[in-house]
């Protein structure tokens, strides 16, 4: 063999080194691709579970709301039948509040020279005297 045909041989050689290292770094990086794939699959997977019971939980969170909207709703509803009755009962109060005022004043009236008499007999004078 001759010089020249030994360089290219061991230009081919070092080719070829080369494209073997470069194939077992391939298949390592494969290797490692691979694993990591595995590893998302799990993630996924896990994500799934969470997302499944994030809708469980939202699920219940809908149901709490409606119950609390008819419970508002309710209460809307007790008020309004409260501020009326308090309405009414105040009301009732004030014209019989009225009433009772104008008996008292009757009552006074009809009775006041007797209790001026009553208290200057008593303490000398009369806080009602006019």
């Amino acid at each position: 063999m001759t010089e020249q045909e030994n360089q290219k041989l061991d230009t081919i050689e070092q080719i070829l080194l080369r494209v073997v290292d470069t194939v077992t770094e391939l298949k390592s990086d494969v290797t490692e691709l691979k694993t990591d794939v595995a590893e998302l699959k799990i993630d996924v997977a896990e994500i799934k579970t969470d997302i499944i019971g994030l809708k469980s939980d939202v699920t219940e969170i809908k149901t709490d709301v409606t119950g609390l909207k008819l419970d508002v709703t309710g209460l809307k509803t007790d008020l309004r039948s409260f501020r009326s009755e308090t309405k009414e009962r105040f009301d009732r109060m004030d014209t019989r509040l009225d009433e009772l005022e104008g008996n008292i004043t009757g009552i006074v009236m009809d009775y006041h020279p007797r209790i001026i008499a009553l208290e200057e007999k008593t303490f000398g004078f009369s806080t009602l005297s006019d």
